[in-house]
């Protein structure tokens, strides 16, 4: 996937350690992911929620915060739109 919105989750709004790693890696494996459907995302994330209009929600530790990303399956897109702590929900 082409990954857009990086700058989004930069060490300065990702405070927590253990958020940080999680999310390093969440980005390491978006940018390689070839990822066709919703079901195949959701296959690899199971605790991700499906937004709807391609929107997506992913629990980087239990209780928040999140990252909320819009996905185009189609042109292989993921565009990182937010990251929230669970009280920003």
């Amino acid at each position: 996937m082409r990954l857009v919105g990086r700058e989004r989750v930069s060490k300065n709004n990702v405070g927590d350690p253990s958020a940080r790693e999680w999310v390093s890696a969440w980005i390491s494996e978006a940018a390689d992911a070839q990822w066709s459907s919703s079901g195949e995302l959701l296959s690899r994330y199971p605790s991700a929620q499906d937004l709807g209009n391609g929107k997506f929600l992913f629990s980087v530790s239990q209780g928040g915060p999140y990252l909320e990303v819009l996905i185009s399956f189609t042109q292989k897109i993921a565009c990182i739109l937010h990251f929230k702590e669970s009280n920003e929900l």
